[in-house]
């Protein structure tokens, strides 16, 4: 995974040079972060504490 990862930023990078030199200036695209375990057990407590909440609240 770590190798096509390098492998997907080094495109990126080649795409973003060739964007350059014709002058078209690009922002890095943005990913999501990948949630573990623990992450979703935790926005999991925090919904089931404030579910009764208003959306105002």
């Amino acid at each position: 995974r770590r190798l096509l990862a390098v492998m997907r930023e080094e495109e990126e990078e080649e795409e973003q040079d060739d964007l350059l030199w014709r002058n078209i200036y690009f922002r890095k695209l943005r990913e999501k972060p990948v949630l573990t375990s623990a992450d979703i057990c935790d926005r999991y407590a925090f919904a089931k504490k404030y579910r009764g909440k208003s959306k105002r609240w």
